[in-house]
């Protein structure tokens, strides 16, 4: 038996079936690094001794300096130096990189059977890792419509929300996550910017295409155990930052409190698809924010559109886009006694029986290379509108209508959804993007623009049935 086992506060299950590895990835961020490192030593201590952490920093000319600094502190187990990559490649190409260079080496060591890895600038609760090493257990399987990964961070953490639960989400959230090996066996070789020529995607923005795609799940507090502590960086914009992880609510809970054993026994894909469905059955269905003020307590369920949703958003605190989801569910908090089950209208009836629902009539049309929807649908005696194209814009379409993608992942542009040329000088070449933004304040697909390296995928309806001529 593990020393681990040995540890009150781990059930003889949780040991048994799970043998980690920390890995905290750095850069060029010293200052980060070392509060991050003190964070992690800080909570649970006793775990701590018994599982490796290492620091693994990819090379650049600061290498040495970072080197140092991690050699001062205490509770190091090694330093990885991972070697900088022949040729020029993007901030995006080296950090998937990274991330697959520690994925290789923690999965080589064969006793290790989970992976948990950190960003360099995070801070942890007091019960972060009693809750990821009592949830590891139950991922043993990358399977269709598995558990794969659970996760410190909760992309919807209310203030309000209560400590001691745990859910399930459809959106990686990453921040703070722990794998077991067969995820990374079966994502080995296809991880964009390691053995393949996916360069231009982010890693995270890739693997939620591949969430969606297997049905997967990632376990979440319902709030988060991690907090962002960094302003700027490689792959975080400043004023994001501020906007959005300074408003994070983070659980201050003393160790103990929280029997996660128990919690996590409950935590299932079909007990959470039961409860759902049976909000989506009996609730009391609205069709604005206003409605539920109005009306008082109840469990309300109201639909939504991704390009209404930003606005919804803004009222709820919520992230501009859908995140957080449990199969285009969203539970959201009205206030302390009321919340809300918001479902998407067009996509949750993939999963579920729905109030209501979008139909989709469109014919699908790609367009030519530098083509706009409007030229399209115009060749084929029809209409582009905004609306129609909300239903291009899913990977699954996207890749039944492209046979030659590379792949689908998601991008931000006016001319999506469009397939980018083979042949285009770009890192997404061959590649089928999709969009979770939308254009402008008010989020809505574009009908007119074209760009000389893609093919899009135009929503068509006939002339007289468009709402949205763009």
């Amino acid at each position: 038996m593990r020393v681990l086992c040995r540890l009150w506060f781990i059930t003889l299950f949780a040991c048994a079936f799970s043998n980690p590895a920390i890995v905290i990835l750095a850069f060029d961020r010293t200052s980060h690094l070392r509060q991050t490192i003190r964070s992690i030593h800080r909570v649970t201590p006793g775990i701590l001794a018994h599982i490796p952490v290492f620091v693994s920093i990819d090379d650049n000319p600061k290498a040495k300096r970072v080197i140092r600094a991690v050699q001062l502190e205490e509770g190091v187990t090694g330093i990885w130096v991972q070697p900088a990559p022949e040729g020029s490649l993007s901030v995006r190409a080296r950090i998937s990189r990274h991330y697959a260079l520690v994925l290789e080496k923690v999965f080589s060591n064969e006793s290790n059977t989970h992976a948990i890895l950190l960003e360099d600038d995070l801070r942890f609760s007091p019960d972060f890792l009693i809750y990821l090493t009592a949830a590891l257990p139950k991922l043993q399987s990358a399977g269709q419509n598995e558990i794969v990964c659970a996760s410190g961070w909760n992309d919807n953490g209310f203030a309000s929300a209560s400590a001691s639960e745990a859910i399930l989400t459809s959106f990686f959230p990453g921040l703070g996550w722990g794998l077991h090996r067969s995820l990374w066996e079966l994502l080995r070789s296809k991880w964009p910017a390691y053995g393949t020529d996916i360069v231009g995607i982010g890693w995270d923005f890739w693997l939620r295409i591949y969430f969606e795609r297997n049905g997967w799940t990632c376990i979440t507090p319902l709030l988060s155990r991690v907090k962002h502590a960094g302003s700027s960086g490689s792959n975080v914009h400043a004023a994001q930052a501020n906007d959005v992880y300074s408003e994070t609510h983070t659980a201050n809970v003393p160790i103990g409190e929280v029997s996660w054993q128990e919690v996590l026994k409950n935590v299932t894909v079909d007990k959470l698809k039961e409860r759902t469905q049976s909000r989506l059955s009996h609730g009391s269905l609205v069709h604005s924010l206003e409605d539920v003020v109005r009306r008082g307590s109840e469990q309300f369920v109201m639909p939504y559109v991704r390009e209404d949703y930003r606005s919804i958003a803004s009222k709820l605190s919520l992230w501009p886009t859908p995140r957080g989801h449990f199969r285009y569910t969203l539970l959201a908090q009205i206030d302390t006694e009321t919340d809300i089950l918001l479902y998407d209208e067009r996509w949750a009836s993939r999963y579920f029986s729905v109030p209501e629902s979008y139909a989709a009539n469109v014919k699908f049309v790609k367009s030519e290379i530098n083509e706009s929807c409007v030229q399209a649908c115009e060749r084929k005696g029809a209409t582009c509108s905004a609306e129609a194209l909300e239903w291009a814009n899913d990977c699954s379409t996207m890749l039944r209508e492209f046979a030659d993608c590379k792949g689908c992942a998601h991008e931000t542009g006016a001319d999506l959804p469009a397939m980018v040329s083979p042949s285009a000088p770009l890192e997404t070449a061959g590649w089928c993007l999709i969009t979770d933004s939308g254009m402008g304040d008010v989020g809505k697909l574009v009908c007119s623009d074209q760009f000389r390296w893609t093919r899009r995928l135009c929503g068509c309806v006939p002339e007289n049935a468009a709402k949205d001529e763009l």
